[in-house]
């Protein structure tokens, strides 16, 4: 299977220290946020068999992209399975063939759990409450998963490789990654300085995770919180 990775705004409502986003985040109206519904439907519909490829939204925050709602059910109404990553703060559609996975932030205590969400992601941040929140989860039948905790840009930062650097994907073979600004990579490493944008109607620049990075875990990422029961749609 393929994986498309979209931002289709890189904003958001919050701003957290550890956030790996928070350097490429800006204002809702800044130029660098480019993509429409209608630029973004015309080039999947041109490149993208729904039997061939998986789509996770991402950002910033997907829920302050104005077209979200028509976004989620646009791709849900052509056949696509996927994802939305999201602080589960601003209201996202919940469809059949997309699930709303949110990050329970440290700023948000026990009390305050994602509002959206179909899943939790509970980061082990050793100064958050995280198994207090796991054991929410368990309480409240929802589903979860707790993954290795980083800090990024900052010189104390944390960075334990930690047990999910030893996570081998699984059935993503291919990935490629679209910004906001239309610009189309094959993954976060693409360092290619060619002129590639969904608005020139380029085709998409893919990695093969399975050769070049086969313990990738932003497409890990993606695969843990993918219902199994999907995976046999395919």
């Amino acid at each position: 299977m393929n994986l498309l990775t979209i931002y289709p705004i890189q904003s958001c409502n919050l701003s957290c220290y550890y956030c790996p986003n928070k350097k490429w985040t800006y204002p809702v109206n800044h130029h660098a946020n480019k993509l429409n519904n209608k630029l973004i439907f015309k080039w999947i519909d041109k490149y993208l068999n729904p039997r061939e490829w998986l789509i996770e939204i991402s950002g910033g925050e997907p829920g302050v992209y104005p077209e979200i709602k028509g976004l989620v059910e646009g791709l849900s109404d052509r056949g696509y399975y996927g994802l939305v990553k999201t602080n589960g703060t601003l209201p996202i559609p919940h469809t059949a063939t997309f699930k709303r996975v949110a990050a329970w932030h440290e700023i948000f205590g026990i009390d305050k759990p994602p509002q959206y969400a179909d899943s939790m992601l509970i980061m082990r941040n050793p100064k958050d409450c995280w198994q207090q929140k796991k054991q929410y989860c368990i309480d409240h039948n929802i589903p979860y998963k707790d993954v290795d905790f980083q800090e990024f840009h900052r010189p104390e930062a944390l960075r334990t490789p930690g047990t999910d650097a030893k996570r081998k994907n699984r059935f993503i073979d291919f990935w490629t990654v679209v910004y906001s600004g239309g610009r189309i990579s094959s993954c976060y490493c693409d360092t290619t300085s060619e002129d590639i944008r969904i608005q020139n109607m380029s085709e998409p620049r893919k990695a093969n995770i399975k050769k070049k990075c086969p313990y990738c875990q932003n497409v890990g990422g993606f695969e843990i919180f993918f219902p199994e029961e999907w995976i046999t749609s395919f």
